[in-house]
């Protein structure tokens, strides 16, 4: 299938095209899990994955269920919905879950984090500042994050993450793809 979403690099973007291509959606609005682009590449084995404002956990469960790797991965999932819970990032292929504010998210481990999964939330309903702020306090050096659709708010999340050393990608008009330096 080709791609209908190409690449587009942002004015201040610098870094391995290569692997975020690989990340892209191949198709905006169903998720296509495969060798060749998708989300695939943005699960590694033995990496921290988290799910910035999860929700009902919908799209998280979705890439759960098509990895045939999940129970080398710690999935993560936060929320202000979710009653209070643990996390503990040694506990591999299952969910968890647990109550957790976009603006402090004091529950994760400073530099714990190796991939940042955000589906239409964090940047559209938080403060893109301190989200930036946050997701990099918790993110280890070479952290990818893959944020979509962020529509208006797409450049607001570019200027932040790149204010807080984060390589950053576009991918169509409403997404993007970024790696902490």
């Amino acid at each position: 299938m080709e791609n209908k979403y190409k690449l587009v690099e942002s004015e201040k973007t610098v870094g391995s095209k290569k692997l975020f291509q690989l990340i892209a959606i191949r198709n905006f609005g169903n998720i296509k899990i495969g060798k060749k682009g998708g989300f695939s590449e943005f699960f590694s084995p033995n990496s921290n994955l988290l799910e910035l404002d999860s929700g009902e956990g919908v799209a998280f469960a979705q890439f759960y269920n098509g990895l045939n790797y999940r129970e080398q991965v710690s999935w993560i999932g936060v929320d202000r919905q979710y009653e209070a819970g643990e996390i503990n990032l040694n506990r591999r292929g299952e969910l968890q879950f647990a109550k957790d504010d976009l603006n402090m998210l004091a529950h994760i481990p400073d530099a714990s984090i190796d991939r940042i999964l955000d589906v239409q939330s964090a940047f559209t309903h938080g403060d893109a500042s301190r989200v930036a702020e946050q997701v990099t306090k918790v993110s280890k050096q070479g952290a990818i994050l893959r944020a979509q659709p962020l529509m208006d708010y797409l450049k607001d999340a570019i200027n932040n993450l790149t204010a807080n050393g984060w390589d950053v990608y576009t991918i169509g008009e409403d997404s993007l793809v970024a790696r902490l330096k």
